[in-house]
């Protein structure tokens, strides 16, 4: 398998976003997105049994999560080749964050009175 079986989260600083299409290029494996086979850095399991993964494609099928701090996570079994250079420090402006972290940088929200 070329993805991680873990769901992991990392938030990404704005600039990084818009680099998305090339680290895909660089750090991505292919996957299937329904009829479609896509590169994609990330990945989804398709079926109950997660036997079966479904690429997430950004923007396309994957929405990226806004941050309190101005940054955006989202949270997936990501490609094999983009952890391992996320470890070894190539990717330095990612961070993964737990869920602690991730629940104390989610916006919230007040609910409107009717």
């Amino acid at each position: 398998m070329k993805y991680a079986t873990t769901f992991r989260t990392f938030a990404f600083p704005e600039a990084l976003i818009e680099q998305l299409p090339q680290l895909t290029e660089q750090f991505g494996e292919e996957a299937t997105d329904g009829l479609l086979t896509v590169n994609t850095i990330a990945c989804g399991w398709d079926d109950s049994e997660h036997t079966r993964l479904r690429a997430l494609r950004f923007p396309e099928t994957a929405s990226l999560t806004d941050l309190t701090d101005g940054r955006k996570s989202y949270t997936a079994l990501w490609s094999l080749r983009l952890l391992e250079a996320f470890e070894a420090g190539v990717l330095a402006d990612i961070q993964e964050l737990t869920s602690e972290e991730l629940q104390a940088l989610l916006p919230v929200y007040e609910e409107a009175s009717v």
